[in-house]
């Protein structure tokens, strides 16, 4: 139920609100980076390799994650992550007066409070970011008063502060999301301006792909069932005719334009990878989180159940003991800081596929870094994808575990729980698996709009589970849209 609305004026309040909201945020954590007060990301940490690639882009205009001290000539090309966050990033760096200190030694600095401009600057792009989220957001909830305030107050309750200081490409992805789940929705039902939502789909759909590489199997997927639908109705339609296809032509056809445009615009970043590294793939992550994946292997059945209950969150701290005793046993694999656990393992010459490689192949190698630096990376890729296969049953299963990982980011949480942690994963528990909920519904129900926005947060969730090791900050990708969604179901059923 809505309020009557009089004043039209009245339908922009939500704006406002969200406009304060950001802004108490943004006060309330700016004066972290006063002091000695904020901690910056571990060397060589993910949230690291992001600002250096950002520093390198906006000093040398490369696409590296090299040490910006090296110097221009010694920084080189790189294609270890997604380039569109730390591009974006660099650009905001215009904005900071650069002349009183050297900013490169920031990013391999524990601390130095003449960096606070830099943490600063990525922080409030953050922040901007964020507030993107809560406009595209809004714009799809508008003159739904209710729908709409109730949308800011989860989004504050949903941890902002952990999500902005991320400095890591989950907020950027997570806006982009939104955007290409409803112009890929809105070009399909849209007679006027048809042309222009195809193009803004396909134009989200690259920038998604830039920022998660995942999405380009998404693409090529959504080809080749677009493409063997089309077949199957014209050799119906010429040959057959007797065969009843129930499906939208039309649709069909612009779902694999959008992603034939999202394909042609990733294209040109291909070739410099294929021109600097002999290789057309976005990133070479590939091959090592396969490899991370596939040690999942290691684990026996009756280990993966202990997933469970490891990866639960730690409700009101009722697994503190269960914690502690696995903490102190070294044969634990899911805990990270332990030899034997995957995390660890994974990458050294007892890991599951390394080991493996070299007793198959009499090599030696060390690590993943040694089977590259040694030219072998297709053998890994094959031999990983050889082993995935041959397992797929157990695989099935490691998935359910690494889904529960994925969606859980308070596991770990150590005699520290609050009753915040408890209302934000309960909430989230109740929007992701609505999410799942209302997307096989619309299948059943041949909902078009929940089918169409779903289906990419449907694909990450499953992509993520089944082929990664499910960071629970890669959760955040989803985070948004899923609140929107739910939000709209909620909406849908009362009215």
């Amino acid at each position: 139920m809505q309020f009557p609305i009089k004043n039209k004026s009245f339908v922009f309040l939500p704006y406002f609100v969200a406009l304060i909201v950001v802004s108490l945020i943004f006060m309330n954590s700016i004066s972290n980076f006063s002091g000695k007060k904020y901690i910056p990301p571990p060397v060589y940490s993910d949230e690291h390799q992001y600002l250096a690639m950002s520093v390198n882009i906006f000093e040398y205009k490369i696409i590296s994650h090299d040490d910006p001290r090296y110097g221009k000539d010694k920084v080189a090309p790189a294609w270890y992550r997604e380039p569109l966050y730390p591009i974006l990033l660099s650009l905001s760096f215009n904005f900071i007066k650069w002349d009183k200190f050297n900013y490169k030694e920031c990013i391999y600095s524990n601390y130095d409070s003449k960096c606070n401009n830099l943490y600063k600057t990525a922080y409030t792009f953050n922040l901007l970011i964020y507030f993107l989220i809560f406009f595209s957001s809004l714009i799809i909830l508008h003159k739904k008063i209710i729908a709409s305030f109730f949308l800011i107050f989860i989004f504050c309750v949903i941890d902002p502060a952990n999500t902005i200081s991320n400095f890591a490409p989950e907020l950027l992805s997570s806006l982009i999301l939104i955007i290409f789940s409803y112009t890929l929705y809105l070009s399909m039902i849209k007679k006027k301006n048809n042309i222009l939502f195809l193009i803004l789909s396909g134009f989200s759909f690259a920038a998604l792909i830039y920022i998660k590489n995942i999405f380009y199997y998404l693409s090529l997927l959504l080809i080749l069932i677009s493409f063997f639908l089309l077949l199957a109705n014209f050799i119906n339609i010429h040959f057959a005719r007797k065969l009843k296809f129930h499906f939208n032509l039309k649709i069909i056809a612009r779902i694999m334009i959008i992603s034939l445009l999202a394909i042609i615009l990733v294209l040109p970043y291909q070739i410099r990878n294929l021109f600097n590294f002999g290789e057309t793939s976005l990133t070479k992550r590939g091959p090592e989180v396969l490899t991370l994946r596939n040690e999942f292997l290691n684990f026996s059945y009756e280990e993966l159940n202990d997933g469970f209950i490891w990866y639960l969150n730690n409700f009101f701290n009722f697994k503190d003991e269960y914690i502690k005793n696995k903490i102190i046993d070294t044969d634990f694999k899911f805990y990270e800081q332990n030899d034997s656990s995957f995390y660890r393992a994974y990458n050294r010459s007892y890991g599951y596929i390394i080991s493996r490689i070299n007793n198959s192949y009499n090599k030696n190698f060390k690590s993943v870094e040694d089977i590259a630096i040694k030219g072998e990376t297709d053998l890994l890729t094959k031999f990983n994808i050889e082993t995935y296969l041959r397992n797929i049953p157990k695989q099935i299963y490691i998935s359910l575990v690494i889904f529960f990982r994925g969606i859980n980011n308070h596991s770990y949480l150590y005699d520290n729980y609050s009753l915040s942690n408890f209302i934000s994963d309960t909430l989230w528990y109740f929007i992701i698996f609505n999410l799942i909920f209302t997307f096989f519904l619309s299948i059943i129900k041949k909902n078009l709009f929940f089918f169409i926005t779903g289906l990419p947060s449907i694909f990450f969730i499953f992509a993520m589970s089944s082929l990664t090791q499910f960071e629970p900050r890669f959760s955040y990708t989803i985070i948004h849209f899923c609140v929107i969604s739910s939000i709209l179901y909620l909406y849908d059923k009362k009215n």
